[in-house]
């Protein structure tokens, strides 16, 4: 019986991972999408272009080093949850 619910526990959180990893990976490949529609619409240059797709790279890392420090100190899991949650609420909001 233990076994099956740390097994369960495994996949949920493979599952939770596998979903963050998706997320990352859908906001760098949008930026190329958005970067392009945006020089069109503001009229962006090259060296314009490149510094909101550095800004963007610089947040994330940022980020990365500000979400490992909180980690340490209040768990990764709860840090894990904390920040899909962030993400997807701020996701929306930028759709809507």
């Amino acid at each position: 019986m233990k076994g099956e619910k740390t097994r369960r526990d495994a996949f949920r959180l493979l599952g939770l991972s596998g979903a963050g990893l998706l997320f990352d990976a859908m906001d760098v490949g949008i930026l190329s999408f958005v970067l392009a529609a945006l020089s069109i619409q503001w009229g962006l240059t090259p060296t314009e272009m490149g510094l909101v797709g550095t800004v963007n790279f610089i947040g994330m890392a940022l980020g990365a080093a500000l979400a490992g420090m909180l980690a340490d100190r209040y768990g990764r899991k709860q840090l894990f949850i904390a920040t899909l949650l962030i993400y997807s609420v701020a996701t929306g909001a930028n759709a809507w």
